[in-house]
């Protein structure tokens, strides 16, 4: 079908590099790919599949369906679940040969109880205080290591990995950083006097991936730098790789004192040029761009006018030459989606996971 009103352009192949580049300077054994959320808004499946292809063997999800979903798709590897997974859909863990990520004793022996064979990693907090077991400080080692020693010995599971992870791995100043990986040490120090061994163990997602070279253990978990933007400075060419068009849905002539779009929020000072686009805010363009950011067309920076709408953003043309049915870049490869974030005070996580499903993804090998 033919595109009416805008679509990402998804460079699978700078995904790849930007993967590869991640994966030459680690000594970890593996990348896993982070791929939740729709891989950030890329496709899972898609961007799954390729790196499959070229060899990555582990992937992570932030629950059961969107791992259920890869293997649906033809994934092979590997899918560790972050997240919870309830106790309804338990069985799907077996069936689709799943790991779960596992948050607590009480929660490990309600897997255990299913009498089937579950794969499980463990999830210690050293800080980020999100989820996980409790472990901030070094008097609490000696109970997570007497929790761990119990799931080992359940029946039913099968306790293949462990990790943490950094709440502040992209600030400068590395104290804390250090102190988490130093309590994660610690522990994996217990657990071997405790023949608890061979384990998987990670803890580096992207910001320590590409600082802290001396924590990549087993594994490194690559998420927003292997989609181009890493979050902290770095001379590694990392490539965004996804990029947003939308259709030019028709032209205006306006006159001195006309408004644009709802609470009249630009008003007209002389004859203007406009055009209205066909994207808003349904399509993961925000409301809080209106009158603030700008698209690009050929070399021309158009500014936005007016109120963005759930469908439509306007933008002033001045005596550019674009007509109804054109597209114009949003953001890609001439615009750094940065820039918006700095607008929004956000960052491109949130920007790429919000550009919604009808926004027809196009991939480019």
């Amino acid at each position: 079908m033919e595109i009416d009103r805008c679509y990402a352009k998804i460079h699978l192949n700078y995904i790849l590099q930007n993967y590869q580049l991640v994966k030459s300077l680690s000594k970890a054994k593996d990348v896993l790919a982070v791929v939740k959320a729709d891989a950030y808004g890329h496709g899972a499946v898609a961007v799954a599949t390729m790196l499959e292809s070229h060899g990555c063997r582990y992937f992570a999800v932030a629950d059961i369906e969107e791992a259920v979903e890869l293997r649906l798709g033809g994934i092979k590897g590997e899918i560790l679940i972050f997240g919870r997974t309830t106790s309804l859909n338990f069985h799907f863990l077996k069936q689709y040969n799943l790991i779960q990520t596992v948050h607590s004793l009480s929660y490990a022996e309600q897997l255990d109880e299913q009498n089937a064979d579950i794969r499980i990693h463990l999830n210690i907090d050293t800080g980020m205080s999100r989820i996980g077991f409790y472990m901030h400080d070094i008097k609490d080692i000696d109970g997570v290591a007497w929790d761990i020693e119990t799931i080992a010995a359940l029946k039913h599971l099968k306790l293949e990995g462990i990790y943490t992870h950094f709440a502040d791995a992209e600030n400068s100043k590395t104290e804390f950083c250090e102190r988490q990986f130093n309590l994660f040490e610690m522990l994996l120090d217990q657990l071997a006097d405790l023949d608890i061994k061979k384990l998987i163990r990670h803890a580096s997602n992207s910001a320590a991936a590409i600082k802290h070279l001396d924590k990549h253990l087993d594994m490194v978990r690559l998420g927003i730098a292997m989609y181009g933007y890493p979050p902290v400075p770095t001379n590694l060419n990392f490539r965004p790789a996804m990029e947003v068009f939308a259709r030019v849905n028709s032209i205006h002539y306006l006159n001195k004192d006309d408004s644009v779009s709802y609470g009249r929020t630009y008003k007209v000072e002389k004859e203007e040029k406009t055009a209205t686009i066909s994207i808003g805010y349904a399509d993961g363009y925000p409301r809080n761009l209106s009158n603030q950011d700008f698209f690009f067309f050929k070399e021309h920076q158009l500014p936005v006018v007016g109120k963005v709408c759930m469908d439509l953003t306007m933008i002033k043309l001045d005596d550019v030459d674009l007509h109804d049915g054109d597209f114009i870049e949003v953001f890609g490869l001439r615009k750094d989606l940065r820039t918006m974030c700095k607008t929004l005070n956000t960052i491109p996580y949130e920007l790429l996971c919000g550009i919604s499903k009808r926004v027809k993804r196009i991939y480019q090998n």
